[in-house]
């Protein structure tokens, strides 16, 4: 298996082929380690926060960082995660990360977009931090019996 495999996924993704990119990912996720297995974990979580699983993107992402630690789209889709959920010193500490690694252009820039947003939102995220643990719950019981678990989940991170 090779990153064009990767590639592919990304593709059928971009072209709105979700199912077909999600299951390419998983298979890769399960099959690979390092690298093109940290990055399909790294887009996996970006999918299953998509879908408002929160737990399960969690989970990839956790085993996106085990595989690829100082991957660039890795630290980025972490600190995205963290940035959604109101996480702001764990989203500046990602996508600080991020930063070191990022390639110059647009990429970037676009890390340096979020990294100023956690900055400016995490000058007042006190309540948010308040709140939060009550969020979570709220959302483990919507997921209540449906699915999320990955089919290669025999451990976690």
């Amino acid at each position: 298996m090779s990153l064009s495999e990767l590639e592919q996924a990304l593709h059928a993704l971009v072209e709105g082929r979700v199912e077909e990119a999600e299951a390419m990912l998983q298979r890769i996720a399960c099959a690979e380690s390092g690298i093109a297995g940290g990055l399909a974990w790294a887009y996996l979580g970006r999918l299953r926060m998509l879908r408002f699983d929160v737990e399960g993107a969690r989970e990839a992402l956790e085993r996106a960082l085990h595989q690829a630690p100082d991957h660039f789209v890795v630290r980025l889709e972490r600190g995205a995660f963290f940035l959604r959920l109101g996480f702001y010193p764990a989203a500046v500490v990602e996508l600080e990360a991020a930063l070191q690694s990022a390639p110059a252009g647009v990429a970037r820039e676009h890390v340096y977009r979020l990294l100023q947003r956690a900055w400016e939102q995490g000058k007042g995220s006190f309540v948010r931090r308040a709140v939060l643990p009550d969020l979570r719950r709220w959302l483990r019981s919507l997921r209540g019996t449906r699915g999320g678990k990955s089919a290669c989940s025999s451990s976690s991170s």
